[in-house]
């Protein structure tokens, strides 16, 4: 668009003038300016005044000469419209007013001034080049009305200089002089206006791209907290995380330490040197304290900020309670039986392996006992399917409770069980073996079925030295417990077969 620079409509300039070319963004400039405005122009009237006053009193010493009669008149209307310009500027309510009053004060003033350098003073010829300086750059007018004052301005001083002789051979370099001081002061103008212009859509822009992020961080997803790097203290919280945290707990205008919501304080240190080795980090787990104390398993990702000077961290926070909860509950039902909660064959034989080697490592003792309920078939038979799973638990609690510390208790399915014992020979298997036996035998079974009892066979395995998996030892324990069953059931069998060791080598 000619005459004026690139940008949307509310925001192209003035080429000539530095305003806004569009006059209703040109009047919201002006208004919210306002106030500075009315404080600006009444310093100047104040100061025409005052000033006008005291060069009046200077030329009290003039009095009875032809240049007294001249100054006395025109110093009195200055002053004058100063003062009533001064007054009126108190009772302005919008712009248009206050620059009628602007316009009310340079017109006077460029007539008073210009019957001042009539005299041909010493100061007359400053007065004729100040007068143009005045109205350009200290009157906060439009830029039509500055630049209709200023060539006012320069009128009236050039006449009353010539008045009424002339100014001899210097006329033609004055006006010339005139026309280039008020041409310099167009550009000085125009370029001060579009500065100031540029300042205020930079300004607003800032301050809308701030709302913007303000918005952004409040209405984000997800928990966000900004810290200062220093200190740890909380600079900014939204609102989740203000709820996430517990209120106050973490807010700027309560907790100074974030790490007082950490369940490891020491998680901050760590934080602060991976994000030094890192830039960023994205994804770190740590765990949280509610004020109920509660434990809250969360994922954190930050990066660092500058916040007023200051090194900030700014994280957002995803809870993953309940995906660890998830998590943690798969990992039992990976390694653990559905109806009995006792591990199952995949964890007996993986902690099987683990005792392998630690019993070769240590030369400890081994061994392992298979375990099954008797007569099962006839308990689901008489007593129904939901008797014998309830049969199953009974059972399984009571191997649960009464077997050895350390040892591992399994359901390989069925109602077959393993138990593996470390550090345990062939005879101390027996003896564990046993003593199950009995609980079982005595364990009351009428709140499962009335008329219901349980006993179970145990065969009794132990590893031998060169054996490097548990399967040869299970084997052995296995046929023991076929000739448990086999001799009559609810007795125990060990593996006393030749060659059969008590211990690892």
């Amino acid at each position: 668009m000619d005459g004026v620079v690139e940008g949307t409509v509310a925001e192209q300039l003035g080429r000539i003038g530095g305003e806004f070319a569009d006059p209703a963004r040109e009047a919201r400039f002006r208004a919210e300016r306002l106030p500075e405005t009315l404080r600006h122009i009444r310093l100047l009237f104040a100061a025409s005044a005052i000033l006008n006053a005291l060069f009046l009193v200077s030329d009290w010493r003039f009095a009875g000469t032809e240049h007294f009669w001249v100054a006395v008149p025109a110093r009195g209307l200055v002053i004058a419209a100063s003062l009533i310009c001064l007054g009126l500027a108190f009772r302005v309510t919008a712009f248009a007013m206050a620059e009628r009053v602007m316009i009310g004060w340079m017109l006077p003033v460029a007539v008073g001034v210009g019957i001042l350098v009539s005299s041909h003073s010493q100061i007359a010829l400053f007065a004729v080049m100040m007068l143009p300086l005045i109205v350009w750059l200290a009157v906060p007018a439009t830029f039509r009305w500055t630049a209709i004052g200023g060539a006012t301005a320069s009128i009236a001083v050039l006449a009353g200089w010539f008045w009424p002789n002339g100014a001899g051979g210097a006329t033609f370099g004055l006006v010339m002089a005139m026309a280039v001081l008020n041409v310099a002061l167009v550009l000085v103008v125009t370029r001060m206006n579009r500065l100031v212009r540029m300042e205020s859509l930079a300004a607003g822009k800032l301050a809308a791209s701030r709302s913007l992020l303000e918005q952004t961080f409040e209405a984000s997803p997800v928990p966000m907290v900004v810290v200062r790097r220093s200190d740890n203290a909380v600079l900014r919280i939204n609102s989740l995380a203000r709820s996430f945290f517990g209120g106050d707990r973490a807010g700027a205008g309560g907790t100074p330490d974030i790490t007082s919501v950490y369940a490891d304080p020491a998680d901050a240190d760590r934080l602060r040197q991976m994000l030094d080795a890192q830039g960023r980090l994205t994804g770190y787990e740590m765990q949280i304290r509610t004020p109920q104390g509660d434990l809250r398993d969360i994922l954190v990702s930050t990066s660092q900020i500058e916040v007023d000077g200051e090194i900030a961290q700014i994280s957002g926070v995803i809870d993953i309670t309940r995906r660890k909860q998830l998590e943690e509950h798969l990992a039992r039902l990976a390694k653990t039986d559905a109806l009995t909660g006792l591990a199952n064959r995949g964890q007996y034989f993986a902690r099987a392996e683990e005792e392998m080697l630690r019993a070769r490592s240590g030369s400890k003792p081994l061994a392992v006992v298979m375990i099954d309920l008797d007569h099962f078939k006839e308990v689901n038979d008489r007593f129904g399917h939901e008797a014998g799973d309830r049969a199953l638990k009974a059972t399984a609690a009571l191997l649960a409770a009464f077997a050895p510390a350390g040892s591992l208790v399994a359901r390989l399915g069925g109602e077959d069980f393993a138990l593996l014992l470390p550090e345990t020979d062939l005879a101390g298997a027996t003896g564990v073996a046993e003593h199950l036996r009995t609980v079982i035998e005595n364990c009351d079974c009428s709140p499962i079925a009335e008329g219901l009892s349980l006993t179970a066979s145990f065969g009794c395995g132990a590893v031998r030295p060169a054996e490097t998996t548990i399967e040869p030892a299970m084997g052995r324990a296995d046929r023991a417990l076929y000739a448990a069953k086999t001799s009559g059931r609810n007795r125990v069998e060990s593996g006393h077969l030749k060659g059969v060791a008590s211990s690892v080598a």
